[in-house]
């Protein structure tokens, strides 16, 4: 199991309430777990007492027991053995987190199922500045804290208090420590992390510009870029998947209100269209008769019924009009969703592509905003 999935799981396990972690929560006793573990000569009393301490607040008189009962910042109390730097990390209980790491507390401790770290929990947490102090304690960083940022980014920790704000700021650190997961080149994401920090497409590595003259022939902007494998044949660009969510974005960043217009036709599955952090998937791998949608405001994940079939094989035009109030799609003429929301202040660029191996052929992507 890949060390990402091992942490979302966990973090299910606590939104599930597997996990109760009662001292960050403000209880006004500690509730001892199926699991226990301290180690020395601290006493079950000193536990409860350590704990308490913590609960109500009163910092000083946790860290003169600290100093005499160092064994206390081990200590575990969770049935998959998460410490109490985890839960603090978690909770983005800076405080604490110094308190514990001052008194000697394992900044690489792993809870026993997963293995995952304090670091790792306050990544998925959206703990920003739980994360700048754990880095700045030499915290260990690993190429999978890449991907669970990534989770973030997408809205996928939604049981989880972090903001769009916090997650952006995460990957910044994770990106200065040489941290740059293969998931952060995906186009889906890039359409709206690119847009927010200002970044552009030209100067990107591995991204190739197709030809203005070819694209404007298409009836496609001439700024556009390549995340796959992009070859023109004599019906339009045709797009092979390489990692998944792959694809050509604009180089201009458009705000509502817009109107998408994409002509395509895929060999098996996966039409992917994005707009800043929102994506519609037709002919979706996991079914193709459901549509998967996200918002373009917080990559929210929509899954309808009976809304997302496209024949193989066969062109279809596909329309995705975002008004400052709606969100429409449309494909053949019939629509597929209208959605309500506070779209007036999205910025983004817009991408189309294939996804999970499928070939996606292109022969018209145009983007008109309100009175072209």
């Amino acid at each position: 199991m890949p060390p990402w999935v091992a942490l979302v799981a966990i973090i299910l396990c606590i939104a599930a309430g597997v996990w109760v972690v009662w001292l960050f929560l403000g209880h006004d006793a500690p509730v001892v777990g199926e699991r226990v573990e301290v180690r020395g000569g601290a006493s079950q009393a000193d536990r409860a007492r350590f704990l308490q301490l913590v609960a109500e607040r009163r910092l000083d008189e946790a860290r003169s027991l600290l100093a005499e009962k160092k064994e206390l910042a081990h200590h575990r109390d969770t049935p998959g053995g998460a410490t109490l730097l985890h839960q603090m990390a978690w909770a983005g209980d800076l405080d604490v987190i110094t308190m514990l790491l001052d008194a000697g507390a394992d900044i690489e401790a792993t809870d026993e199922v997963f293995q995952g770290t304090p670091l790792s929990w306050a990544i998925v947490a959206g703990q920003d500045q739980a994360v700048e102090l754990l880095l700045s304690r030499k915290a260990a960083v690993h190429p999978a804290m890449g991907d669970l940022i990534v989770g973030g980014l997408s809205g996928d920790f939604t049981f989880a208090q972090g903001t769009p704000e916090g997650y952006r700021r995460i990957a910044q650190m994770l990106r200065a420590q040489g941290i740059e997961p293969a998931r952060m080149m995906e186009v889906g994401f890039l359409t709206s992390l690119w847009a927010e920090e200002g970044v552009d497409p030209a100067s990107a590595e591995g991204v190739r510009q197709i030809e203005g003259d070819r694209a404007a022939q298409a009836a496609m902007p001439v700024d556009l870029y390549a995340f796959c494998p992009a070859t023109w044949m004599e019906e339009g660009l045709q797009l092979t998947d390489q990692r998944h969510r792959t694809g050509v974005m604009t180089g201009e960043v458009y705000q509502p209100p817009i109107r998408i217009t994409v002509e395509a036709r895929t060999d098996s599955t996966n039409i992917r269209l994005y707009y800043a952090r929102g994506m519609v998937v037709l002919g979706w791998e996991v079914n193709p008769q459901q549509l998967f949608y996200q918002e373009p405001t917080t990559a929210a994940p929509v899954v309808l019924d009976d809304r997302g079939e496209i024949e193989p094989g066969t062109w279809h035009t596909i329309v995705w009009t975002i008004t400052a109030t709606d969100s429409i799609l449309e494909v053949d003429g019939e629509r597929r969703l209208t959605r309500a929301g506070e779209y007036g202040d999205v910025r983004g660029r817009v991408a189309v592509g294939p996804a999970w191996g499928s070939t996606v052929t292109v022969r018209r992507l145009e983007v008109e905003r309100s009175g072209d």
